[in-house]
């Protein structure tokens, strides 16, 4: 570099090399570059947090920040722990940091937190920051929010698997539940016991009043099988008026016949949907001991049962099978309140 001077001995000319001319242009651009990438990461909509060797906050984004309740001066050069509070997810987040750190090699992970009083999620691509020999000095993570996502597969599953009307258990949801519970037999005492409900008389009242008032009657039956079963039960619409009960661990097979009973018995009571109109239900079960049944065995047999029951007539709208698959006498009991009579099989 030379520097020319004036007549009046002021700095004419400044003359540099050209080595120091594409100095002076790559610092230029140099910090063009970091205005432009912090104008990125303060205007990302990703949360870009920024830890060194230690796991100490460097730096967080404003989309970052507005996901805690400190200020940035309270988080600065401390422990990334500070932020576990708002989610126990945070922890396998760390645990990534950590990872990227010993590897070198870019990770991912998938966190949840309460931001606002709200639960969002969001997934996160960490990379390691390296300094001009290649070491790793810390490691950037971008958290983007998946929320919408999250919530539309969410709710894209449920519909997969819940009836749309009732919002309960589908077929498809019970077999799996039920197959899963026919695994579980042998390993914990007592017996399973699947109820098929099937009401009666739901078809006039679809002709009478109108499908709405059936769909009525629907929602008021599920509502009152959901009532009815234990926490642990499972409780499904398998058909049009068709609905299922699963009950584990029961101790007698009596037990069976008592939630059976229970089942017609609050069935059994008026509809507001559809006023002077007798709604009673046949109930066909299967009792299941050993787990050797499929779950599709063990909904046909409560399904045979149960057309046995509706064939019997009004008094006999019950019936259970044996562990094994064999009908079991003596259980074609009427809800209290309905007139007894004797099974067309009967003398």
């Amino acid at each position: 570099m030379s520097i020319s001077a004036g007549d009046d001995g002021e700095v004419d000319t400044v003359h540099l090399s050209p080595d120091e001319i594409a100095r002076v242009q790559a610092e230029r651009e140099a910090r063009r570059a970091v205005a432009e990438l912090t104008t990125l990461l303060e205007s990302s909509p990703d949360a870009i947090v920024r830890v060194d060797p230690e796991l100490r906050l460097t730096y967080l984004n404003p989309a970052a920040l507005a996901l805690t309740e400190h200020r940035p001066d309270d988080l600065l050069g401390r422990h990334v722990s500070i932020l576990d509070g708002s989610s126990p997810t945070l922890g396998a987040w760390e645990a990534a940091l950590m990872e990227v750190l010993r590897t070198g090699a870019a990770a991912e992970a998938d966190l949840s937190l309460v931001a606002r009083g709200e639960q969002r999620w969001f997934h996160a691509r960490l990379v390691p920051q390296r300094d001009a020999e290649d070491a790793v000095v810390g490691v950037i993570s971008a958290a983007r929010d998946v929320t919408d996502r999250r919530r539309a597969q969410v709710l894209l599953e449920h519909q997969a698997s819940h009836d749309p009307l009732t919002g309960l258990a589908n077929r498809v949801l019970l077999l799996e539940r039920l197959g899963q519970a026919l695994g579980r037999l042998g390993g914990t005492p007592g017996v399973l016991a699947l109820l098929l409900v099937d009401l009666d008389g739901f078809h006039e009242i679809n002709a009478l009043r109108g499908h709405a008032a059936g769909d009525l009657v629907l929602i008021e039956t599920a509502r009152r099988l959901s009532a009815t079963a234990r926490g642990v039960d499972t409780v499904a619409r398998v058909g049009g008026d068709q609905f299922v009960l699963v009950c584990e661990n029961l101790t007698a097979l009596a037990d069976a016949d008592r939630v059976a009973q229970r089942l017609r018995e609050v069935l059994s009571r008026p509809y507001r949907a559809a006023p002077g109109t007798a709604v009673t239900a046949s109930v066909g079960v299967a009792v299941v001991a050993d787990g050797a049944q499929t779950a599709e065995e063990t909904l046909r047999i409560a399904d045979k049962e149960m057309t046995r029951s509706k064939e019997a007539g009004r008094a006999a709208r019950l019936r259970r099978s044996r562990p094994g698959g064999g009908q079991e006498a003596g259980t074609d009991t009427p809800p209290a309140g309905l007139p007894t009579q004797r099974r067309r099989d009967q003398p």
